[in-house]
């Protein structure tokens, strides 16, 4: 764990992740889950417009209802925290899901875009009245977002490096 503790604490760093941000996106957590069928429903509807992501479930009618579930419990755990080394190893252990499921990096990527844009909207809905605050949930939510990204991706960088090396 101490590896995931280094890295969490270098990432928060370096993208300015705080306390301030831990209460935003705390105070998302009600919002989203009243809104987050509608998440799911925009992010599997575009799985299914496109052959290449659709071809990432070989089995859809058993992926896909686990997998809903899944992107359900990990949308609340972005707000719940703690933003700890727990945290940055479950969030590894995805990345590690999504290329032992040999999910191409380019649907993770874009995913995440579609997953940003919703919080983007949700934090609109909520603070529509309050531009500061509405400001600081965006900048929370693209934080963490960018840390989750990270994280991920060091995945997929790890296997390529061992892939090479054997």
């Amino acid at each position: 764990m101490a590896a995931e503790h280094e890295l969490i604490d270098e990432l928060k760093s370096y993208v300015g992740f705080t306390e301030a941000d831990e209460v935003e996106l705390a105070a998302l957590q009600g919002p989203a889950s009243s809104h987050l069928e509608e998440l799911l429903d925009r992010f599997y509807s575009a799985i299914q417009e496109h052959a290449g992501a659709r071809a990432v479930f070989r089995d859809p009618a058993v992926q896909l209802p686990r997998q809903r579930r899944t992107l359900s419990d990990w949308i609340l755990t972005i707000l719940a925290g703690p933003y700890d080394a727990r945290y940055a190893a479950r969030r590894i252990a995805i990345g590690k899901a999504h290329v032992r499921n040999r999910m191409p990096q380019r649907y993770m990527l874009t995913s995440m875009n579609l997953v940003r844009q919703w919080f983007v909207e949700l934090c609109v809905s909520q603070y529509r009245a309050e531009p500061e605050r509405l400001t600081r949930s965006i900048h929370a939510v693209n934080r963490i977002l960018d840390i989750e990204l990270a994280m991920m991706l060091g995945t997929y960088r790890d296997d390529l490096l061992e892939r090479m090396q054997r």
